[in-house]
């Protein structure tokens, strides 16, 4: 089986029209994430593949670190590191495990498999450098075989020679569309981040395209309904539980989708339930 390594070129969070942390859930969160974070090198033990995740945050020109995909012999681990960058007035990424679209594609995997989501506000490139956070995913990513070659940015760079180096594949997923509307239609904000995404993976790397058929799915089902993923009134970026779940699912399906003939087997080797046609959640 082939490594599959990711990168979500776009992991956002944006400023304004979202509630701030309280001091209280920022500690929980960040304690939570420390704690979640020391178990990758235990589920690294276990794995036969390692890749690692790269999240690109276009609001503050830096990138965040994501994490691992786990396939090991007996019982595959599937294990996702995702850190996300703090925005401006505290915002959340949309992949965290409070508002974003990181527990709903770990739901979809089949019991024989192990997820865990790490996302945790704060931690840019920079931080996760300095806090040798890196260091311990390259000691996982250096006992397997990988392939990365995308590069964005300086930090980025670093980190791809560095995986680059021990071999692996990258994989890059375009950003959540946000749900706001404008003559019945959604607003396009971040068209140009999507092409961007698109190119730098462009006879390179293989891409998922979550914009575009998130952009179609939420257009298909109508403000009205689509406002029934935000997570408060008037935060049409981030996701509820139900939403989480939707989306995904429908990382799972462009994943599926995109390698359907890599594997043999088809779903059984990826180790996720196929599904198309996401739903409403109320």
């Amino acid at each position: 089986m082939l490594p599959v390594h990711f990168q979500d070129a776009l992991s956002l969070g944006i400023p304004g029209d979202m509630r701030q942390h309280t001091q209280k859930e920022k500690t929980k969160v960040r304690k939570s994430g420390q704690s979640e974070l020391r178990k990758v090198k235990e589920l690294g033990q276990k794995a036969k593949i390692l890749t690692a995740l790269f999240f690109f945050d276009p609001i503050a020109g830096d990138f965040s670190v994501g994490g691992h995909i786990h396939d090991g012999e007996t019982i595959p681990d599937f294990n996702l590191l995702f850190q996300n960058h703090l925005q401006a007035f505290n915002a959340k990424s949309t992949v965290d495990s409070i508002s974003g679209w990181g527990n709903g594609f770990l739901e979809n995997l089949k019991e024989t498999n192990d997820g865990s989501n790490y996302a945790i506000n704060g931690a840019s490139t920079e931080t996760f450098l300095a806090e040798e956070r890196w260091d311990r995913v390259m000691e996982d990513v250096e006992k397997e075989t990988t392939e990365y070659k995308s590069v964005f940015w300086e930090n980025l760079r670093r980190m791809a020679e560095e995986v680059l180096a021990v071999d692996g594949t990258p994989m890059i997923i375009t950003p959540l569309t946000r749900r706001e509307f404008r003559g019945g239609k959604i607003i396009e904000c971040f068209k140009e981040y999507r092409l961007n995404a698109i190119r730098a993976a462009h006879d390179v790397v293989t891409y998922l395209d979550l914009n575009q058929e998130s952009t179609k799915y939420i257009n298909a089902i109508g403000q009205i309904n689509a406002a029934k993923y935000n997570p408060e009134l008037k935060d049409w970026t981030h996701l509820n539980k139900g939403g989480g779940i939707v989306f995904g699912r429908m990382v799972v399906d462009l994943l599926l989708r995109k390698l359907r003939g890599v594997f043999a087997s088809g779903d059984e080797d990826f180790g996720v339930e196929s599904n198309t046609n996401p739903t409403v959640q109320d």
